[in-house]
This record gives C-alpha cells, structure tokens and sequence, in this order.
C-alpha cells in the first residue's frame, strides 16, 4: 500500500494556507465525515445530513506548537474561528485532498478539555474539530 503524503494545510484566509510542517506542527491522524448527524428514518435505513466534519488528533505537542496553533484564533477567549483547511476526505475506499472552508473549535486534551493558552512542555492527545465544511 501506498502511503499518502501528508499535506495537510491551515490558515485564516485561502491565501495564507500554509503546511502544518511549515508551522512546525507534526502531522495529525484525520477522521473525516461526509455528514455531521446521521439519523434513523422511519424505514430503519440511516440517512446522512448537515456539512462534512474533520478532526485532527496530534498525539504529542509542544507548548511552542501548542502557541502557534493557538495564533489562528483571534482572541484568548474565542471558542471557535472561521479557517481554511487542506485535508483529506474520504468517500469509501479512496482518499483525497480537499481544500475546505470550515469552523475550527477549540483544541481539546484527551480528556475533552478545552486547551488555553499556558505553560506546560508537553500535550498529549490533542484534538481539533472542524465543523460546517464548504468545499472550495
């Protein structure tokens, strides 16, 4: 098999989309979904609706990765921003790279904490989601 190469990309405006190497950041484990609530219908068959959603989990970073990724939101206390991103979605079988407008919330610790900006060397199990993804 194959492998993929990693180019997963993300900035506050299609023009200054950079790669996560470019930032420093290690590269993520992705999970895209093509709907973001699948309900049961009345026939007991599952039906998709909503935007795609993606969630990036880094199993380590540092606190300067940490503060980078952290510069993308505007202000302290903002929950979520608007992004771009360069991810991989996947229909089936076959992966492919997509450039998508999207709302990035908040990275989460392992445990589902939020992440604020602090002092510590190192973060495990990092978890960004995006939500509401537009393919541009």
């Amino acid at each position: 098999m194959q492998k993929e190469c990693p180019d997963y990309k993300i900035g506050t405006t299609v023009a200054n989309m950079v790669l996560l190497t470019w930032l420093g950041l290690p590269i993520p484990e992705n999970h895209f979904q093509p709907y973001s609530i699948v309900r049961k219908a009345g026939n007991a068959f599952a039906k998709g609706y909503g935007f795609p959603t993606d969630t990036w989990t880094f199993e380590y970073m540092s606190q300067p990765q940490m503060d980078e990724l952290m510069r993308l939101l505007v202000n302290d206390t903002d929950g979520s921003g608007v992004m771009y991103i360069r991810t991989y979605k996947d229909y089936g079988v076959k992966r492919t790279l997509a450039n998508f407008k999207a709302i990035m919330y908040r990275p989460t610790d392992g445990n589902g904490k939020d992440l604020i900006p602090q002092s510590r060397a190192i973060w495990a199990d990092v978890t960004i989601q995006f939500g509401h993804l537009v393919e541009q």
